[in-house]
């Protein structure tokens, strides 16, 4: 009797292991994709601050030399 109880507790125990397991790794595609979409969000900011750049270059330059 005590052996199939140790069975079963073993059992329970590797469910549990198991479902730990696949918990830690959709957590850790969920990090991947939310880094994912970070590092594109922060590509766009910098796009954007280099427009900026440019544009402020420019208007600096049409203030200096206007036609």
């Amino acid at each position: 009797l005590v052996q199939k109880e140790l069975e079963e507790l073993q059992s329970m125990k590797q469910q549990i292991l198991a479902q730990q397991e696949e918990e830690r790794q959709a957590h850790l595609m969920m990090q991947k994709e939310t880094y994912a979409q970070q590092q594109q969000q922060l590509e766009q900011i910098q796009k954007l601050q280099e427009q900026l750049r440019l544009q402020l270059e420019e208007q600096k330059f049409r203030q200096m030399y206007p036609d």
